[in-house]
């Protein structure tokens, strides 16, 4: 049935793609579990790389569906077995879940699992699968539901991830929930038969650490921050009480390094050394906190604000301490008039037209300087050894936010090191040479429909057997732009 729709065809053409990835990656084109990988970041892994839990989902006692394809299977969910690759999941005999069939219409398909008994879940990895002939494409978007002790599926709270990425585990976290039945819902490009697809999907167990005994000692410490000690032993204090917090706030933490904390912390308290009691002078203190009294949030940038805040409560606090040292005063009065001086207005800081700046792994050109409409260029990534590129939708600078438009001449010019680069919603244009010479250049995604410009050798001498991912609607018209650009007919153009 499948060969009927030209899946030998999505079968040479995934062969194509994972002797790219093999080149790489020098492994097995089928991997499991047991293979180790180095994760792109939070919310994407590449396949085997660590994962945030304990996969429970094979544990489950059943699957349902609301529909699969005769040729594939549901089993094939909670296997444990995946491809390197979206595409190649085929080619390397990768059982998958997916719903394409010409009798089969819907805008929407679910997957559920159930456990026999109930399990505490904070997070979940979907790898997802399409294919190159449009018939199985990836969802525009997903949500997850649990069963709750009243018997009713309820959408998770605090999602974060929910991406859409092929090629990996587009991983999701959410406040715990303790259930025996969890479901995904995958919204399709549109309501018509072709199908979305998943190749594997898995379910992460929170894991539960004895802390009551550290959460208790932490509220004694902060209790005791406030007492008459030399300020010296509260340093002290200070360090071993954020060292703790951080082991709570550690997902990854074990039970060893709960009790430490716990033991380093007791330490800690038992070693305060008390002050002879004797009032400071808050007389300027309070007087500079009075004079500020008046400035107001919204004159000045978002980061500078939050940072004089944070010093102004706190000296708010001191001044209000029948116990602050006066250590604590003079040097809360000397933090206070510099995060003063730091505060940055808002008329003053608007980004020039033509002006450079950097923003988090990348820098940017400001193409048009405005508080509300502004533009700027991809112009150059900050290290020429990042291997992964994400030219995002926007960019904050100084408070202000600039919409992405363009990819600069030569952005990424001979850059050696690039594997994969995702290009956002709001590019409209691609300058001369912005990828020529990325030679290990694979995986180039399009997210957006807005691009109508691609100049000339923006794309030549990239790697030869490269994949360009084009969102559903604009593959013609995007095929079109990068072979005048520089592409070859013998690359992969995909629909995603």
């Amino acid at each position: 049935m499948r060969n009927a729709r030209g899946f030998n065809g999505t079968m040479r053409i995934g062969a194509v793609i994972m002797a790219a990835v093999m080149a790489v990656t020098s492994i097995p084109f089928l991997s499991t579990a047991s293979v180790v990988y180095a994760a792109e970041d939070d919310s994407f892994i590449l396949p085997g790389a660590q994962r945030p839990g304990n996969n429970i989902a094979p544990e489950a006692s059943d699957i349902s569906v609301s529909f699969c394809s005769p040729e594939e299977k549901k089993e094939a969910l909670n296997d444990g077995v995946y491809s390197q690759t979206s595409i190649a999941a085929k080619d390397e005999n990768c059982d998958c879940w997916g719903t394409w069939d010409t009798t089969h219409t819907s805008g929407s398909e679910t997957v559920t699992y159930i456990w026999n008994e109930a399990v505490l879940i904070d997070s979940t990895g979907i790898y997802l699968w399409y294919d190159s002939d449009g018939q199985i494409l990836l969802p525009k978007s997903y949500t997850f539901e649990y069963l709750n002790s009243e018997g009713n599926y309820v959408e998770i709270s605090n999602a974060n991830g929910l991406g859409c990425e092929p090629d990996g585990f587009n991983i999701t976290t959410f406040d715990p929930v303790e259930t025996t039945s969890f479901r995904v819902t995958l919204e399709k490009q549109a309501d018509d038969n072709r199908g979305v697809g998943v190749i594997e999907w898995e379910v992460y167990a929170k894991n539960v650490l004895q802390i009551e005994q550290l959460q208790s000692m932490i509220t004694k410490a902060e209790e005791e921050l406030s007492g008459s000690y030399t300020e010296e032993s509260l340093n002290n204090l200070r360090t071993v009480l954020e060292e703790a917090r951080n082991v709570l706030a550690n997902g990854n933490a074990l039970q060893s390094d709960v009790d430490t904390a716990k033991e380093n912390l007791e330490k800690a308290i038992n070693a305060l050394q008390a002050l002879s009691p004797q009032e400071p002078d808050k007389t300027e203190l309070q007087n500079t906190i009075k004079e500020y009294e008046n400035l107001k949030k919204e004159d000045y940038t978002t980061e500078s604000w939050e940072a004089y805040e944070k010093v102004l409560n706190e000296a708010v606090q001191i001044s209000n301490d029948p116990n602050a040292t006066e250590e604590q005063v003079v040097n809360i009065l000397k933090d206070l008039k510099a995060a003063y001086d730091n505060l940055l207005k808002l008329s003053e800081t608007l980004p020039a037209k033509g002006s450079i700046h950097t923003v988090d792994k990348g820098r940017y050109k400001v193409t048009k300087s405005s508080a509300t409409d502004g533009t700027v260029t991809y112009y150059r990534p900050l290290k020429e050894t990042y291997k992964f590129i994400t030219i995002p939708d926007t960019v904050e600078i100084n408070g202000y936010t600039f919409k992405v438009t363009k990819v600069a001449i030569k952005a990424c010019y001979k850059n050696t090191n690039l594997v994969r680069v995702v290009i956002s919603e709001n590019v409209k244009t691609i300058y001369k040479g912005a990828f020529s010479g990325c030679t290990k250049l694979k995986i180039i995604t399009f997210k957006g429909k807005l691009v109508t410009k691609i100049n000339k050798n923006a794309f030549k001498n990239v790697n030869k057997k490269a994949v360009f991912n084009i969102i559903y609607g604009k593959k013609n018209a995007y095929k079109k732009l990068l072979l005048n650009a520089g592409a070859k007919t013998s690359m992969t153009f995909n629909i995603m």
